[in-house]
């Protein structure tokens, strides 16, 4: 039928319509929004790290970030871990960096390796609430798998996950807020301590 009478004709015309009415639907505007925030968030944070640190270390902070994405993609591949261990090495590597940044205060010379640690646990600072509610809701949903076996028991799981979207919501503002403070304290005081610091 299409071909004889030639729909595609017909249902192309129909088709752009439909595409520019729901173009900018609500979803879609949510979705720009927010792919437009994390590319400021990450231009800005590497714009942040590169006037606070040396050239070297801002480079290899960069290929360090690298490496270890291309390393933690391989590892989860290979073992082939549930969703919640990409969260779980995430946490890690908060704490990991966390260490390193810790080690500023005692430190006497200014080490690359502590700037590194620093860098990093700027960028991944914003993320972590995000992370921490993802965590939250895989082991929730990998908890009560196997719970219902009829409709009201259906309903209950379902009603757990009834804030989910709100939640990661306030996990990305959160996430925000926390980058805010931290940077006009703690983070702060980290680069200046940092930087200050005679080189090796």
């Amino acid at each position: 039928i299409e071909d004889k009478y030639d729909l595609d004709y017909v249902n192309r015309p129909i088709d752009n319509i439909a595409d520019k009415k729901y173009r900018w639907d609500s979803s879609t505007i949510e979705i720009c929004w927010r792919v437009a925030y994390y590319i400021t968030l990450a231009l800005a944070l590497l714009v942040m790290i590169y006037r606070h640190t040396t050239r070297r270390t801002f480079f290899l902070s960069l290929l360090a970030s690298v490496v270890l994405s291309i390393l933690t993609g391989l590892f989860l591949t290979i073992s082939n871990n549930e969703e919640d261990a990409f969260f779980t090495w995430c946490i890690v590597y908060f704490i990991i960096f966390s260490i390193l940044t810790a080690t500023i205060i005692i430190a006497r010379r200014r080490n690359v390796i502590s700037g590194i640690g620093l860098n990093l646990l700027v960028f991944i600072t914003p993320f972590m609430p995000l992370v921490i509610t993802a965590t939250y809701y895989a082991a929730l949903r990998k908890q009560h798998k196997y719970d219902f076996q009829n409709e009201i028991e259906r309903q209950n799981y379902e009603s757990l996950f009834i804030n989910e979207g709100l939640h990661f919501f306030m996990a990305e503002v959160g996430g925000f807020i926390l980058l805010l403070v931290l940077l006009a304290t703690l983070y702060q005081m980290a680069y200046k301590k940092w930087y200050s610091l005679p080189e090796q």
